[in-house]
């Protein structure tokens, strides 16, 4: 849904991604962002891999290790609520 490179976080960017289950966010170091950045910004179908923490609150991160696309062909268009 959105990514923020906040510059008080030493390189780390944040996504945060939503399917049908909920929001996930996503940990990203500044390699891994280095290597999939062009990966993670244009693609519509993402999979992102690493590992997965859940606090005791609920709140899932994954710290991602690698991006790929899914390569899907849809008809249509997104639902723009703007």
């Amino acid at each position: 849904t959105h990514r923020q490179h906040p510059s008080t976080a030493g390189g780390i960017t944040f996504l945060t991604l939503e399917d049908e289950t909920g929001l996930a966010n996503v940990i990203c170091s500044p390699g891994v962002w280095k290597r999939y950045r062009r990966t993670a910004l244009q693609s519509r179908t993402l999979v992102v891999r690493g590992m997965l923490e859940r606090s005791a609150e609920g709140v899932s991160n994954v710290l991602a290790d690698r991006f790929e696309t899914i390569r899907i062909v849809t008809h249509g268009s997104s639902r723009d609520f703007r």
